[in-house]
C-alpha cells in the first residue's frame, strides 16, 4: 500500500518525486504494490522526518514567541514613554 493512499492516485507527493529521480524502476514497482527490500530503511527514514520536522515546528514557535514579547515590550515602553513622558522645564506647546 502506497503511504499517501489516502489522497488518491492523482496526486503525488514530494517523496514520491524523490524516489523516482533516485530510481524509476523502483517509484513504478512501487506505485504497483510491490515491497522494497530496504522497507526498514524507509520507515527509520520516515521517521526520521517527522522528528526533524516536529523539531523544526518547535523551534518556529520559538521564534514567534521571542517576536512576539519583544513587540510587546516594545508596545509597553512607547505607551509608558507617551503616558509619562521625561519632564519638561517647559510648559508644552513652548511660548513664543
Amino acid at each position: 500500500m502506497r503511504h499517501n493512499e489516502h489522497i488518491g492516485e492523482r496526486y503525488v507527493t514530494a517523496s514520491e518525486l524523490k524516489s523516482f529521480a533516485f530510481c524509476r524502476r523502483a517509484w513504478l514497482l512501487e506505485r504497483q504494490d510491490m515491497e522494497s527490500a530496504l522497507v526498514g530503511e524507509q520507515v527509520r527514514g520516515r521517521a526520521n522526518h517527522v522528528t526533524h520536522g516536529q523539531i523544526v515546528q518547535m523551534r518556529n514557535e520559538d521564534v514567534a514567541a521571542t517576536v512576539l514579547r519583544a513587540l510587546a515590550a516594545s508596545t509597553v515602553n512607547s505607551s509608558c514613554h507617551f503616558c509619562f513622558g521625561a519632564t519638561r522645564k517647559e510648559p508644552y506647546p513652548p511660548s513664543i
